[in-house]
């Protein structure tokens, strides 16, 4: 059967339609299988300070008893804990973002991270024997970034 020309302009804009909508239903099905992908960061548990003096085995020796805080971008400040870590999740990738810390309510020091697809997650942590905050990469970070880990961003 030899095809027929197309008659008139309607089953044209018909036809253009119908290619449309599959187009963009195909888009939705690809976008939806899959996950978009979001930053997280550990904030790593802040170890007590103690009265015997500062070395390399005891980082936190003399450091003075104070309550943590972090504010990441337009987030509520969250304390960081004493015990283990924790995270704060579904944080944007590829801009980057204002960390403020708080000692004892007050502001201490501010800095930005960026997160990107091969770098979603990071460790916050305090180094107690320079009282520096510092954020590494997840996979280089050892058991002092002591959040749980979670198997499907592993």
């Amino acid at each position: 059967m030899k095809p027929q020309p197309i008659a008139d302009g309607r089953e044209y804009t018909l036809r253009t339609t119908l290619i449309f909508v599959l187009a963009l239903l195909s888009q939705i099905a690809a976008s939806e299988s899959e996950p978009e992908l979001a930053g997280r960061l550990c904030i790593a548990s802040v170890a007590a300070p103690n009265d015997q003096p500062k070395s390399l085995y005891n980082p936190s020796g003399g450091n003075p008893e104070l309550t943590y805080s972090v504010k990441v971008a337009d987030r509520a400040p969250v304390q960081i804990p004493r015990e283990s870590g924790e995270w704060l999740e579904g944080l944007a990738i590829d801009s980057k973002l204002p960390v403020i810390i708080y000692e004892d309510g007050k502001r201490a020091t501010s800095f930005y991270i960026e997160f990107s697809e091969d770098k979603a997650s990071q460790c916050l942590f305090l180094n107690t024997l320079y009282l520096t905050w510092q954020v590494w990469d997840w996979k280089r970070t050892g058991s002092w970034c002591n959040c749980s880990k979670v198997a499907e961003s592993e």
